[in-house]
């Protein structure tokens, strides 16, 4: 048996064949890079050569000769023989073979082929393409470096960009334009957009595959590096959109938008390993395999120049198919799936130059059908979910109204806003549970009712002198009335009923105040403040104990305070710095446990611009966050929540720094440079404290005609402190090629 061909090579020669690909496909657009076709296809052969090759390629402003021979080359004075522009007519008299005369005429005849066979081109093109090759060598976990990355750890290239536009000569021609990627194997994306010249209807189409990886290894439990150079996710979408519009019928449009989901990934749920001798499991990989499609349709029509109305319909299926590994202690298989079904209702309008309104209406209906079954190591089934329909039917009204000149004064502009939604949601499930705790079977059933409704109004005063206030007011209020019940079956006998009906309300406002002031043309400032306040009244009617159900706070009040302050200055022409600040806590408090959580960040940054001089700039940032959390706790575990230490209260800080700059030693050639460093400190954190360092450096060269080259190097280092199969260290570099034409 022959040896089969390796992944490296494959994926090596897919890079080459792909640059080749498109090398050709530019190669042959850059013969016609800029060039104005004549529409006359008859050549004058009284006219002198210079004149006839006045259509020569032009590439970033150089113009390429297309005399056929340069001055110090021409034969016995050929070119020299015109006179004011035309040929002397004794040379034309009785050519010869071999003559200057012939030579002349033979040239004029391949001058005039080649601007025949130009000329039945009907387009003219520009653009550019970026190519792009890069290598990773990786030492550590190359699996954390894939996923914090989002690169793979290997050989990459392919086409990084490419940008082409077509323009047609004549009016009922189609404007067309071609953008895209292809990096292998990590990033594709295309893009085709064709509109006729004169605007009755367009296709566009796209595409886009991008890869996500994942480290095996998971975040909540320190484990053995896996193998996990195939985990990683694809995400493909697909879009196909057809529109048609003419000055006195409707514009319409019709389109097609897939999305699909392939490969493994580590949820937050789902497959678990055990770790250690101890009880805890670790999240395990699953398979999933899901697509998306949604088909819609638009029409849409003005009226008496002002008054727009649409009409959208989407249809959109989604269908999963997601399944844990058989060497896992419990795994699953998930078939996620729901229709659904949208309507949209859009009227907008400029009533006057001061007066913008919209009303909007939305029809949201769906459906899922979802099934589960999860199994243990040995393949048993200790978990199945049928029967599952869920329903949600909601109408949703929106409006708004932009006014300026608001109460007849001439800086006060005034924007409202309406919301409301009523849904209707009704569930039912069957439930078999094989385990030891819950045993048996569960029949659910239940019926939501929900109202909710918003309103918004944001003033807007330019009255003082180069003051912008801004006073932004929003309320929210939130009515449900929930009813289920659940029947719990074993061996066919009901063990218990469950009539559980609740009602919640909820009423939410928000204050904002924003301040503007430009003191000069070197100093601007900005400082804002917000606050939150969210009620909830929470009545609970249950016939058993509300141990059963987990997360019961009942009633709540939650209060957020938020300040932020902003300072650009332009010291001198050359030096400009931003300062930025923001504070934010988050309070809330239960009618179990009084004010039980408080959270408070601080977030600082500046930034610095220096252009030293006509060559050299230079730009700098610093970040610095500081993070609490304390949560309630249980120390008695009777229900009593209250404030005090507990497992998942955190502290942490962080702070990034970072520095840039760009040199140019002349018009052509150019040098770049960077830094970034990352540390951070955490009391209790899923990643635990850790250091990040980049550094990367590059060159760029402009060779006239041939285009753009770019060479850089990456270093990458990463460090979790805690000295174990997290760590890794990258050394990239990658080489870019760029031509317009």
């Amino acid at each position: 048996m022959k040896n089969p061909v390796r992944i490296p090579q494959i994926k090596t020669i897919a890079i080459i064949g792909t640059i080749l690909f498109f090398l050709v496909g530019a190669a042959q657009c850059i013969g016609s890079e800029n060039i104005t076709y004549p529409t006359d296809t008859s050549y004058d052969d009284t006219k002198d050569i210079s004149q006839a090759s006045e259509m020569g390629e032009q590439v970033d402003g150089y113009t390429e000769a297309t005399e056929p021979y340069p001055p110090e080359e021409d034969p016995a004075g050929a070119i020299d023989e015109s006179v004011d522009g035309e040929l002397d007519p004794s040379a034309e008299e009785n050519p010869t073979e071999g003559s200057e005369e012939q030579v002349e005429e033979d040239v004029l005849a391949d001058e005039e082929e080649e601007c025949e066979c130009d000329a039945d081109a009907p387009y003219t093109c520009n653009g550019y393409l970026r190519l792009l090759y890069g290598y990773c060598g990786v030492s550590g976990d190359r699996g954390r470096f894939r996923e914090d990355q989002w690169i793979n750890d290997n050989s990459r290239g392919g086409i990084d960009w490419m940008h082409v536009e077509f323009f047609p000569e004549e009016e009922k021609g189609y404007e067309m334009l071609l953008e895209g990627r292809a990096i292998v194997d990590d990033w594709y994306d295309a893009y085709f957009h064709a509109r006729r010249a004169d605007g009755h209807h367009y296709l566009k189409s796209a595409f886009t595959w991008w890869r996500h990886y994942y480290d095996g290894s998971t975040k909540f439990a320190d484990s053995e590096e896996e193998h996990d150079s195939d985990l990683y996710l694809d995400r493909r979408t697909y879009l196909v959109e057809l529109g048609y519009t003419q000055e006195c019928c409707p514009e319409v449009i019709f389109g097609w938008h897939r999305l699909e989901n392939h490969g493994k990934q580590t949820p937050f749920y789902g497959a678990s390993n055990s770790f250690g001798s101890g009880p805890y499991d670790i999240l395990a990989p699953i398979h999933e395999n899901g697509t998306t499609d949604t088909f819609y349709g638009e029409i849409g029509k003005t009226f008496c120049c002002k008054y727009n109305f649409r009409l959208r319909t989407e249809f959109e299926n989604y269908d999963d198919d997601r399944k844990g590994l058989f060497s896992t202690k419990s795994r699953f298989d998930e078939d996620p799936y729901f229709r659904l079904w949208r309507q949209y209702v859009l009227f907008d309008s400029f009533l006057n130059p001061c007066t913008y309104v919209s009303l909007n209406y939305l029809f949201h209906d769906v459906k899922n059908t979802s099934k589960r079954d999860v199994f243990n190591s040995s393949g048993a089934v200790t978990y199945k979910e049928r029967d599952v329909d869920n329903t949600k039917c909601s109408h949703i009204g929106l409006g708004r109204i932009n006014r300026k000149r608001f109460l007849g004064l001439c800086d006060l502009t005034l924007d409202a806003r309406v919301r409301g939604e009523y849904s209707d949601i009704s569930l039912r499930s069957t439930e078999e549970n094989e385990g030891s705790r819950h045993r048996g079977t569960w029949k659910t059933k239940g019926s939501f009712d929900q109202w909710r409704f918003m309103e918004s109004a944001q003033l807007t005063y330019k009255g003082f002198c180069r003051t912008t206030l801004t006073a932004e007011a929003l309320w929210e209020q939130r009515y449900e009335d929930r009813k289920w019940f659940n029947d719990h079956f074993d061996q066919g006998e009901l063990e218990d009923a469950i009539d559980r009906k609740t009602d919640i309300d909820v009423h939410k406002q928000r204050y904002t105040l924003t301040a503007v002031h430009r003191f000069n043309r070197c100093l601007k400032a900005t400082l804002r403040a917000r606050y939150n306040r969210k009620v909830r009244d929470y009545d609970e009617r249950v016939d058993t104990t509300e141990d059963d159900y987990p997360g019961y706070l009942g009633d709540f009040l939650w209060n957020e305070g938020e300040f932020t302050a902003k300072t650009d200055l332009r010291i001198t022409p050359c030096l400009f710095y931003t300062l930025y600040y923001k504070w934010r806590e988050e309070t809330l408090k239960t009618d179990l446990g009084g004010k039980v959580n408080r959270r408070t960040h601080h977030h600082v940054a500046a930034t610095c611009s220096w252009e030293a001089t006509k060559h050299f700039h230079l730009t700098t940032t610093g970040i610095y966050e500081d993070y609490r959390f304390d949560t309630p706790t249980n120390p008695e575990n009777c229900g009593a929540w209250e404030q005090g230490k507990q497992n998942f209260d955190f502290k942490g800080n962080n702070f990034t720094g970072t520095l840039d700059g760009i040199y140019a030693f002349n018009p052509n050639t150019s040098t770049f440079f960077g830094y970034r460093h990352t540390e951070a400190w955490g009391g209790v954190d899923f990643s635990g404290n850790y250091s990040y360092d980049e550094i990367h450096l590059g060159l760029n060269r402009i060779i006239s005609c041939f285009g753009e080259i770019g060479l850089s190097y990456c270093f990458k280092h990463f460090n979790d402190q805690r000295k174990e199969h997290d760590d890794y260290e990258a050394h990239c570099g990658r080489i870019t090629w760029e031509h317009a034409f």
